[in-house]
């Protein structure tokens, strides 16, 4: 009886249904801009509102196009393209920038300017902070 009780309680354990984790953020897509805007270095930004923090990361690659989870850098490219990433509330996937300088010739200028980049458009437009929002990692 004890031997079946066991059994039959592992059995439950491994049976049971696992349970995703939801995180909700509150930040109205309507707001214009980030009360505060940061860039660190050439790779981090963070965008201050006034319920909460974003903060993210950015790269370059020689490639644009649809989000992802992983970019791919061809370094004899012709062209570089700056991509963003949150990891702060919420991890999301890599989305391009398509920002106003969508398109650099050299990786040296694209990683000069991709964490600028990536700031001013999720703060300052709508679109990008909802295609972050919109393309979180399981």
């Amino acid at each position: 009886m004890k031997k079946l009780l066991t059994i039959t309680a592992i059995g439950a354990i491994l049976a049971a249904p696992a349970t995703a984790v939801q995180k909700c953020v509150n930040l109205p897509f309507n707001i214009y801009e980030a009360d505060e805007q940061s860039y660190f270095g050439y790779n981090e930004w963070e965008l201050r509102y006034p319920n909460i923090v974003i903060q993210g990361i950015a790269a370059c690659s020689s490639d644009a196009g649809n989000p992802r989870d992983e970019i791919e850098l061809d370094p004899n490219s012709d062209y570089f393209y700056c991509w963003c990433k949150m990891i702060t509330p919420a991890v999301s996937k890599w989305v391009y920038a398509n920002a106003e300088y969508d398109e650099f010739d050299s990786l040296e200028e694209c990683s000069a300017m991709c964490s600028f980049q990536c700031g001013i458009n999720i703060s300052d437009y709508t679109e990008p902070r909802k295609q972050l929002f919109n393309n979180l990692k399981n």
